[in-house]
């Protein structure tokens, strides 16, 4: 019965689509056979809207259409929704940039109805792309707008509220979340507005599942449901999502499949991939909840290849934290952890991977480590994990950190009586060469010449490594110096200015407060900087990687080559924190000065030599300036630190080139 009911909804979708897309393609083709601007704008304007809800390709001609024929005639009004249409287009579609672009152009002070929708559209771009704070600023600005009974302005505000209540759920302001949907939900009913009505009600049983109070969100998504029967086919599937979340969570499998299918063939069918890809993840929650773990994977795998296709890299992660999670349960640990090597690397930037992904790859690293017996990455990861999550100081969490601890203090025992063994056997095979030597003897007037033209050899390579080592070690105490120099600024210095500073504003010296809290955030940025790079955590090559990403933008690319060719594991600490500043100082000062808009590193080794070029296209210099440059002089200091010899060719508008030789151990 529930199988034929699901039918006959997908055929009324049908039905009511095809009818939809016959009234766009009689519109588009008298829109082609118009002469008249006026004609065309009010086409327009009834057109526009529509395609929303098509799969449509070249929705931006019309919507840029529309923005050129309203500004050549002077309509401000139309001019700003054809800035709304591409605003929403490009969000839809991931691209943030533009997204902003329009956003910000929809900002238009004609009247208080057309404002209003400027600030509702650019807060949806801000909230979409998780700048959370703008969005709450921007709204707030609708917000304290006053009004007078005008029922299309109330009504966007309406939806102002509706939108900020979004903002609040996203910073886990439940409060302010519920209180915002409740006055926007006062907004809808005040002018029998069944959208805003409908959109109110969705939005609070949102807000009760976050908090599980699950009954009460059941009665907000039905009576959404109820309103939605008499608008827009959108709001009818956005509601059955909602309802097909809910009922996964508490159980209620059949109902949520029924939900989250029926909403999946909607969206699919207009086009729209983000609320696709959410259904698609929700339904591998659903079946992995179920026990039907095939289902479960598949659908993982489906979330994964949109994801991949959309070329959204924050939901490309959050399909492999879903497929993961499912081959974790499967106990498929092979898959889960080549899944997570590939999305570690992400955890560090918060615009990829937020802090509740970052707390379950942790677990999840940690139960994979686990299983191969790995105690020390298993107990490292499941620290991390703890530490990101201030929920979770329960008793469950504390014995499963003692258990791995555990697990990890018995390995290391385990390690320290092999040695143990090790070094009796090593003590017994000493005292057998001590008795064979006693025999051996007379050979020892043979082998003396050959003995003392290697121990030439070795004297003389011992010299080398102990220059070399020397050096090492006069790198790593200057690295010591300045890490306490900087942990003494941090710790220390920075307290004091800022006590200073607080007894200066209570006598009310503000401005030498001001002064005070100045020198103390410079003193902070130089402690910093003096602080030790490690490169434990993160690789040298990784660390790299990171580094060209931060100053690579739209204007200057930075290829690298030659980094995957080197085992940097082999090179020595010291080593690598020098090459790391040096390769630092020249990628800013090509970034700060130079105008480039290439930059090349290239790094090669041969044997013990290793040669390291960075070549920029910018506007070069003269080099008689070189010697008064403190970012050159620095590199070569450090240069020489590691016995390197460095090279700066540079002429006027043919950029400059760095090259650095040094001689390895």
């Amino acid at each position: 019965m529930k199988s034929l009911l699901s039918k006959l909804i997908l055929v009324s979708v049908s039905i009511m689509s095809y009818g939809q897309n016959r009234k766009i393609d009689s519109l588009i083709n008298k829109f082609e056979s118009l002469n008249s601007d006026t004609k065309k704008l009010n086409l327009l304007e009834e057109l526009n809207p529509m395609i929303f809800d098509t799969t449509l390709s070249n929705s931006t001609y019309y919507f840029k259409e529309m923005v050129k024929i309203a500004k050549k005639n002077q309509n401000i009004e139309l001019e700003a929704m054809g800035y709304r249409c591409l605003s929403e287009h490009y969000l839809r579609e991931g691209d943030s940039l533009n997204a902003k672009k329009y956003g910000l152009k929809t900002i238009i002070d004609l009247d208080k109805r057309t404002y209003l929708l400027g600030i509702n559209q650019l807060g949806r771009v801000y909230d979409h792309f998780r700048e959370y704070d703008k969005a709450i600023e921007i709204y707030k600005k609708g917000i304290d707008l006053e009004l007078k009974e005008e029922e299309d302005t109330i009504k966007v505000k309406g939806n102002i509220y509706s939108n900020l209540g979004i903002v609040y759920g996203s910073v886990k302001d439940f409060s302010n979340q519920i209180k915002m949907y409740l006055y926007a939900k006062d907004f809808a009913i005040k002018i029998n507005d069944l959208n805003g009505l409908s959109t109110a009600n969705r939005a609070l049983g949102w807000s009760y599942m976050d908090l599980t109070q699950y009954d009460t969100a059941e009665k907000f998504f039905i009576k959404s449901l109820k309103d939605s029967s008499k608008i827009k086919q959108r709001y009818i599937y956005e509601t059955s999502h909602a309802l097909g979340v809910l009922y996964s969570r508490v159980g209620k499998f059949e109902k949520s499949i029924y939900h989250n299918k029926r909403a999946l063939y909607y969206f699919k069918k207009v086009g729209n991939k983000f609320y696709e890809l959410d259904v698609l993840i929700n339904l591998s929650i659903l079946y992995q909840r179920s026990g039907n773990n095939s289902l479960a994977i598949d659908y993982a795998k489906k979330t994964l290849k949109l994801a991949e296709s959309l070329d959204h890299k924050f939901l490309e992660n959050i399909a492999k934290e879903t497929l993961i999670h499912n081959y974790i349960k499967q106990e498929n640990f092979f898959e889960a952890k080549k899944l997570l090597l590939e999305i570690a690397p992400d955890t560090i930037n918060n615009a990829l991977v937020n802090l509740n992904s970052k707390t379950n790859i942790n677990e999840y690293l940690s139960i994979v480590y686990e299983k191969e017996n790995d105690y020390s990455k298993s107990l490292r990861y499941f620290k991390k994990f703890k530490n990101n999550n201030d929920s979770l100081q329960s008793e469950k969490i504390n014995s499963k950190l003692e258990d791995i601890e555990t697990k990890y203090q018995s390995e290391k025992k385990e390690k320290e009586n092999l040695q143990l063994i090790a070094d009796n056997v090593e003590q017994e095979l000493l005292t057998q060469k001590a008795n064979t030597q006693k025999w051996v003897f007379f050979l020892f007037s043979i082998i003396s010449i050959l003995s003392l033209i290697l121990y030439i050899k070795y004297m003389q390579s011992k010299k080398k490594q102990l220059l070399y080592n020397s050096r090492l070690n006069v790198i790593k105490a200057k690295q010591n110096e300045q890490e306490e120099i900087g942990i003494e600024l941090h710790d220390n210095v920075a307290k004091k200015l800022e006590s200073i500073s607080i007894a200066l504003n209570k006598d009310g010296k503000t401005e030498l407060a001001n002064q005070t809290i100045t020198i103390k955030n410079k003193i902070r940025k130089l402690s910093k900087e003096l602080s030790t790079i490690s490169f434990e955590e993160s690789s040298f090559k990784d660390q790299i990687i990171t580094l060209s990403s931060g100053y690579q933008n739209e204007s200057l690319k930075i290829h690298i080559k030659g980094l995957d060719a080197i085992l940097w594991s082999t090179i020595d600490s010291p080593i690598k924190y020098n090459l790391f500043l040096i390769i630092r100082e020249a990628i800013s000062n090509s970034y700060n000065h130079s105008d480039a808009t290439s930059i090349l590193l290239k790094i090669k080794q041969e044997k013990k030599n290793m040669s390291i070029s960075i070549q920029d296209n910018g506007k070069g210099f003269d080099e008689n300036m070189v010697t008064y440059n403190r970012g050159f002089r620095n590199m070569k200091i450090r240069v020489n630190d590691i016995n390197g010899i460095i090279k700066i060719k540079s002429q006027i508008n043919k950029g400059t080139q760095i090259f650095i030789q040094l001689a390895l151990a």
